[in-house]
């Protein structure tokens, strides 16, 4: 997805938010990840109406939880 030049600086004038992969034991606790994300979701709003980033992490994070 391209992005104008526009669009671009006006979305990196955001906060980006990146949850943390929650464990339970030494298993990561997929449901509780889903509940942090949701939250984020719902909660996603900044003042003067900014988008807010959210990113769940960089590849090799997913490929180690994959």
């Amino acid at each position: 997805m391209a992005l104008e030049l526009e669009a671009l600086l006006d979305g990196l004038s955001s906060v980006a938010s990146i949850p943390l992969i929650p464990y339970n034991g030494d298993q990561i606790d997929f449901d509780g990840h889903a509940k942090n994300i949701t939250y984020l979701m719902k909660n996603n709003y900044l003042s003067d109406n900014r988008p807010r980033v959210i990113s769940i992490a960089g590849t090799s994070l997913i490929h180690h939880v994959c």
